[in-house]
């Protein structure tokens, strides 16, 4: 997780401003020298990087997807990338917690998803 050789970008951006942008431009400055697949599905490329219109898309098991999406969103994708075998999974978004009792229990539904994911994995190995 800490040192991946590919990253989905899981709403990555060609708008300036937004989190899948700023972390899309923050990754290439910080010359990343790994596979980096942006997902959005209103992209052909970004960055000069070609861009996937889905997770089923991706040419590859990425080792780390970054999450940048609306919170609504988040739980479906993580079904996705559990699909897709992605192992190590980031999820930058507003909404949980941080908006009382609706967030909270929307947070709950993420973590106990990640939780059977992980077992799921564990089974596999």
């Amino acid at each position: 997780m800490f040192a991946p050789e590919s990253i989905a970008v899981i709403g990555a951006s060609r708008r300036d401003g937004t989190l899948g942008k700023m972390f899309l431009d923050t990754l290439m400055g910080m010359q990343y020298t790994g596979e980096i697949y942006p997902v959005n599905p209103k992209a052909d490329e970004i960055n000069g990087i070609k861009c996937y219109p889905d997770i089923a898309g991706l040419p590859a098991t990425p080792d780390l997807a970054v999450i940048l999406i609306a919170r609504d969103h988040v739980l479906p994708v993580i079904d996705l990338l559990a699909q897709k075998n992605v192992k190590n999974i980031i999820v930058i978004s507003a909404g949980f917690r941080e908006i009382g009792h609706e967030g909270s229990v929307l947070e709950e539904q993420l973590v106990m998803v990640l939780k059977v994911v992980a077992v799921q994995f564990q089974e596999q190995e």
